[in-house]
């Protein structure tokens, strides 16, 4: 359990998390992603699920989010040779304060991408430079090697996915954008365009058997490791490609797990996991 020493304060929040930046007296800048969630896409995990988001209350939720980063911190920098990247994991754990799930990550001294203007620079306009040379072939990525769930932070269909994405600061061609919001805050079940859901989600739906919710096709991604582990050990050594299918087997495992749970599994996990009922009387609603 973390417990921060100074400095702690909100700087943002969506529909899956609250963050805070932690500057303790070491001088180290973490940001703490706690999963709080609230309104409209509390109910909407409530009506599919039984209880809200996973990520702030279920143990294998924020273990197959940990193993997906790491996995993910691996590959898209061999995609895109450097210009995208994952903010480092510090690790991740529960928040006692706010008896919630956290992740801890590396703090970006960036900016989200601005708003275009009319005295925009056409050249290199940052807009088009993250929609085009970094959101697109993204998802054709993930698509790819089986990150079906991930392609809705990537931005298909969902119209506030650059917020996903930050650009460090520096100028120029030389930009270096990172992904720092991997974990969505509802099912991709309502993008902007009817017929990406038809063509896309509802699909992808049925071959998970669920609504589509960060899941990854743990065959179809250990088939891709496999056509192309001699590319990924030249381009990043033996021990990356090694660190890779361990990754692998843990999001199998925490993946399974989390999304094996029933309905009434998951409520009663969830008001255990509040503390608003005993391990005794979690036992007894499931034996009944």
């Amino acid at each position: 359990m973390h417990q921060p020493q100074c400095g702690f304060r909100q700087i943002g929040q969506g529909r899956s998390a609250v963050v805070y930046l932690d500057k303790p007296a070491d001088g180290r800048a973490v940001v703490h992603k706690v999963f709080e969630t609230s309104g409209a896409a509390k109910l909407v995990h409530y009506v599919l699920s039984g209880a809200p988001n996973p990520y702030g209350w279920n143990p294998h939720a924020i273990g197959a989010a940990v193993a997906r980063r790491e996995i993910l911190s691996v590959l898209v920098p061999f995609w895109f040779h450097g210009k995208l990247r994952l903010p480092q994991l510090h690790g991740a754990g529960w928040n006692d304060a706010r008896r919630s799930n956290e992740l801890r990550i590396e703090f970006i001294d960036g900016t989200h991408v601005p708003l275009r203007s009319q005295n925009s620079a056409s050249r290199h306009d940052p807009i088009d430079d993250l929609t085009g040379n970094i959101m697109r072939p993204l998802r054709r990525h993930l698509i790819e090697s089986g990150f079906d769930g991930l392609v809705w932070q990537a931005g298909l269909g969902n119209p506030v996915a650059g917020g996903n994405f930050m650009i460090e600061n520096g100028t120029g061609r030389h930009r270096k954008w990172v992904w720092v919001d991997l974990e969505s805050g509802v099912p991709a079940l309502f993008p902007i365009n009817p017929l990406t859901l038809i063509g896309f989600y509802l699909p992808r739906s049925v071959h998970h058997g669920r609504p589509l919710f960060d899941d990854v096709d743990i065959p179809k991604l250990r088939r891709y490791l496999a056509g192309n582990h001699d590319t990924i050990e030249a381009s990043l050594g033996a021990e990356s490609a090694t660190a890779l299918q361990r990754s692998v087997a843990e999001l199998d495992m925490h993946q399974a797990a989390w999304k094996s749970m029933t309905r009434v599994e998951r409520g009663i996990a969830y008001f255990q996991a509040m503390g608003r009922i005993t391990e005794a009387e979690s036992q007894w609603y499931r034996e009944h």
